[in-house]
């Protein structure tokens, strides 16, 4: 399968570090609660385990709304702004 695939500015991928939010640390301690009653039981596996759990937490680091909590105001600029710049990377003439 031949795809097209664009050209990276400078050649190679660029890694953007946001910094995690106060809500984003809110909700990873709440994940380790939760892990504490998997790892001890006290949950049922079939309504909480490992797995949910850190896809739980790979949505949270991604974007909050993907878990269910409001949107931050650092997250919302944050994907504002890497959107416009893989627009201007991508899409540019």
């Amino acid at each position: 399968m031949r795809l097209l695939v664009p050209t990276l500015s400078g050649g190679q991928t660029e890694t953007i570090v946001v910094p995690g939010s106060d809500a984003l640390a809110e909700h990873v301690s709440t994940l380790a609660g939760r892990a504490e009653r998997v790892r001890s039981r006290a949950v049922d596996p079939t309504e909480d385990n490992m797995l949910k759990l850190t896809g739980d937490g790979r949505h949270a680091g991604l974007d909050l709304r993907l878990v269910g909590e409001p949107p931050d105001s650092a997250t919302a600029a944050s994907s504002a702004k890497a959107t416009r710049t893989t627009r201007s990377k991508c899409c540019a003439t």
